[in-house]
C-alpha cells in the first residue's frame, strides 16, 4: 500500500537505519508502478511509497531541524495557501513535504494536526531526538506500531513491520476474540499483541527511554440545544452547497474517474455531483454483483441519466478461491476475506486506465441512516444500557457468545469472555453527546466504520488515487450537526437528492424500489404492483424482469459450497494453526454443515478462513504467490 514507513533506534547507526528503512518501503512497494523516498540519519529514518498516479511529489523532506514523512490527501488547497503564504496552481505544482514543513515552522504540531484530508504523518526532531506521529481526526489513514525500548518501527502496513528479527509473532486472543464477533479487532488492537494501531485524532510521540505517549488532540462534536436553529428547507440547502464543495475539493478535471455505483443514497449523489459541477474529466460507472441485483440494475440506470459508461462486473462463485489469499495479504486479516470480491474491480481500472476511484464510504452512517433504530427494535428506548445492548446483537453478527463458546477452546474462551462487548460499551458512553441517536452513531463511527467499513477506502489505496467527499472536515461537521429528527432516515440527505440531483432521484432506490422523487400516486401504486408480482402468471409474464431481480449481490454462501469449495476445505478442515484457537471437531462439522445446506454460515466460515490464511503468511512466513 502507498503509505509511510519508519524506525527510531537508539543503538543503531546511520548505516543499519539505511538498510532497515530500504526493506521496509520495499515491502510497502507491492501493487501498483510506485515510487521510493527515504531519509536517513543516525538513530533514525523516515521512507514514504505512492503510486505513480498519486497527485502529491516529494513526500520526504527535511530543513536544518526537522525530517518529516507524509502519506494521504489534502484538500483544501486555498486554505494551505493561505496558511503556508506559498503561492501555488495545485498541489502537484509543490513539494508536499515542503508544504508542510512551512506549515510545522509556522504553526507547530497543532498546524499539522488542524489540516482537511485523510493522512498519516511522522516527524523527526534532528535536535531533540524525538519522533511524533499524527494523523487525521478521523483516523482512515491506518498506521501501525511496534514499541521496545530505545526503538520504534512503524508503517501503513504492519507487514513491514514483522520482518524484524526481534519481533515476537505473539497471537493477540482479544484481537482475535473481536474479530470472530464483529469482523474486525477492536480500539487499538490487531491480530498480533505487540502490533497496535494509531487511533484517529492521535499525536504519538516516542523519545527512548520512554515508553510511547498518545494523546488525543480532537473528537466529534454533534448537535446541540445552543446551535442555531434553522428550517428544514435551510438544511437541504446547507447540505447541497457543503457537499458540492467538498466534491470540488477533490476531483481534477484531468484525472477519469472509476466510479462504483449501487442502489444507496451515497453513490448516487456523488454521480449527480459530478453532474451538478460539469466535471470535464472521464467517468466510467461500475456495479457488481448478479446481473438482476438491485445495486447492479439501479447502478446502471443512475449512470445512464448522468450519462456515463456502466460496466457490470459479475461475481463468480470462484471469487474465494481466486481472491481471498491476495485480500488478505493487502489488508492484513484486519477485514474479513468475504470481501474479496473487491478485487475484481482491479482489472477493470487497469483496462480502462483510470488513476482515481471516487468513493461514497462514510455518507450513509454520518447522513443519518436508521436502520439500526427499527433493527435492533429501540424506538421510544431510554435506557441506554438497553439501547447498547441490542445494538451490540446487531454489531456482533459473526459470532454470539454462545458461538464462542462453542467454537472455540474453553482456556481461550474463558480469558476473553465478555471484552468485546466491555469494548464497544465504553466506546458508546465515550461519546461527547448524551444523545442516544448520536451515541449510536460515535460508537459505529469510532468502531466498525473505522475498522472494518473503511476498506472500501484502502482496497482502492493500492491501484488509483482515491477521493471520498464524505471525509471532507466541513461535510462532516455540518452532517452531525443537523438535528437527530431530520437527520434519522435520512430526511435531508433524500430531500437534497430530490431539490438538487434530479436525475439521480428519479431511480429506484434499494430499500424501497421507488424513484426517491416518486409522487404519491406512484407509491400507493407500489404495494399493489408487489401484490401482484406474487401471482405466478404475472411472474412469468409481464413480470419477468421483476421477479429476477433481488438483493443479493454477493453470494457467498454458494461461493463456499461450490466454485471455491476445494481452497475453502484445504485451508479450514482440520488446520494445524487454528487448532491452537479452535475446537477442530466443532469446525469441521460447522463446515460440512454449512456445504451439506443443514446451516447457512458463511460469516463464520469466511472469519475463520480468513484467520487461516493470515497465520499462513503472518505466522508461518509463507510468502503468498499470485496470478
Amino acid at each position: 500500500m502507498p503509505g509511510i514507513a519508519g524506525i527510531v533506534d537508539f543503538n543503531q547507526d546511520s548505516a543499519s537505519m539505511d538498510k532497515q528503512i530500504r526493506r521496509m518501503v520495499k515491502i510497502l512497494n507491492h501493487t501498483s508502478p510506485s515510487d521510493e523516498e527515504v531519509y536517513i540519519s543516525d538513530h533514525a529514518a523516515l521512507g514514504a511509497v505512492h503510486l505513480r498516479v498519486y497527485p502529491f511529489h516529494d513526500l520526504v523532506a527535511e530543513d536544518t531541524n526537522t525530517a518529516i514523512a507524509f502519506w494521504g490527501y489534502l484538500w483544501d488547497q486555498e486554505d494551505l495557501k493561505k496558511r503556508t503564504g506559498l503561492n501555488f496552481q495545485n498541489m502537484g505544482d509543490v513539494s508536499v513535504g515542503n508544504l508542510l514543513l512551512t506549515l510545522y515552522n509556522k504553526e507547530g504540531i497543532d498546524g499539522l494536526c488542524n489540516l482537511n484530508g485523510r493522512f498519516v504523518i511522522a516527524i523527526w526532531n534532528k535536535r531533540e531526538k524525538v519522533l511524533n506521529l499524527i494523523n487525521d481526526r478521523y483516523g482512515f489513514c491506518k498506521l501501525f506500531y511496534w514499541v521496545t525500548p530505545q526503538r520504534i518501527l512503524f508503517a501503513s502496513e504492519y507487514k513491514a513491520i514483522v520482518w524484524h528479527e526481534d519481533f515476537p509473532k505473539k497471537i493477540d486472543q482479544q484481537g482475535l476474540a473481536d474479530f470472530m464477533t464483529l469482523g474486525y479487532s477492536s480500539q487499538d488492537r490487531t491480530f498480533f499483541e505487540n502490533i497496535k494501531l494509531l487511533p484517529p485524532a492521535s499525536v504519538a510521540t516516542f523519545k527512548g527511554n520512554e515508553n510511547l505517549s498518545i494523546q488525543k488532540y480532537w473528537d466529534y462534536s454533534f448537535y446541540s440545544e445552543d446551535d442555531p436553529l434553522w428550517l428544514e428547507e435551510d438544511y437541504v440547502g446547507q447540505f447541497a452547497e457543503i457537499l458540492t464543495k467538498a466534491t470540488q475539493r477533490q476531483i481534477d478535471s484531468n484525472k477519469s474517474i472509476g466510479l462504483p455505483l449501487s442502489g444507496g443514497y451515497d453513490s448516487r449523489a456523488l454521480a449527480g455531483m459530478l453532474d451538478r459541477l460539469h466535471f470535464k474529466g472521464e467517468v466510467k460507472a461500475f456495479s457488481y454483483g448478479n446481473q438482476y441485483a438491485y445495486d447492479v440494475v439501479y447502478g446502471r440506470d443512475i449512470a445512464k441519466n448522468v450519462g456515463y459508461e456502466h460496466s457490470f462486473i459479475p461475481i463468480e462463485s470462484t471469487y474465494l478461491r481466486d481472491h481471498a489469499e491476495r485480500f488478505v495479504w493487502l489488508l492484513e486479516g484486519t477485514v474479513n476475506c468475504l470481501n474479496a470480491h473487491m478485487l475484481l474491480t482491479y482489472p477493470f481500472i487497469r483496462a480502462n486506465s483510470l488513476n482515481s476511484v471516487m468513493t461514497g464510504f462514510l455518507g450513509d452512517i454520518i447522513c443519518g441512516s436508521a436502520a439500526w433504530i427499527y433493527s435492533v427494535g429501540i424506538r421510544g428506548g431510554t435506557d441506554d444500557e438497553d439501547i447498547f445492548r441490542r445494538q451490540y446483537d446487531v454489531h456482533a453478527d459473526i459470532m454470539k457468545d454462545k458461538d464462542m463458546a462453542l467454537y472455540m477452546k474453553d482456556n481461550i474462551y474463558h480469558e476473553v469472555k465478555g471484552k468485546t462487548f466491555d469494548t464497544l460499551r465504553s466506546r458508546y458512553f465515550q461519546c461527547p453527546s448524551r444523545n442516544r441517536y448520536f451515541r449510536s452513531r460515535y460508537f459505529s463511527t469510532h468502531e466498525r466504520q473505522r475498522q472494518y467499513t473503511s476498506f472500501n477506502l484502502h482496497i482502492f489505496d493500492f491501484i488509483a488515487e482515491v477521493s471520498s467527499p464524505f471525509l471532507d472536515v466541513e461535510f462532516v461537521e455540518f452532517a452531525y450537526h443537523m438535528p437527530p429528527p431530520l437527520a434519522i432516515y435520512q430526511n435531508v440527505y433524500r430531500k437534497m437528492i430530490v431539490k438538487h440531483l434530479p436525475k439521480v432521484a428519479s431511480v429506484p432506490h434499494n430499500d424501497t424500489k421507488l424513484p426517491l422523487n416518486a409522487s404519491r400516486i406512484r407509491k400507493g401504486l407500489q404495494w399493489r404492483w408487489e401484490g401482484l408480482i406474487r401471482n405466478p402468471l404475472i411472474r412469468a409474464t409481464i413480470g419477468r424482469r421483476y421477479a429476477k431481480m433481488n438483493d443479493n449481490y454477493l453470494n457467498t454462501h454458494e461461493a463456499i459450497s461450490t466454485g471455491s469449495r476445494d481452497f475453502v476445505e484445504k485451508h479450514i478442515r482440520n488446520n494445524e494453526f487454528l487448532a491452537e484457537f479452535f475446537k477442530m471437531e466443532k469446525i469441521n462439522e460447522l463446515l460440512d454443515d454449512h456445504i451439506n445446506g443443514k446451516a447457512h454460515e458463511p460469516s463464520k466460515i469466511t472469519a475463520l478462513l480468513t484467520f487461516a490464511l493470515w497465520g499462513k503468511m503472518f505466522v508461518e512466513n509463507e510468502k503468498p504467490t499470485f496470478k
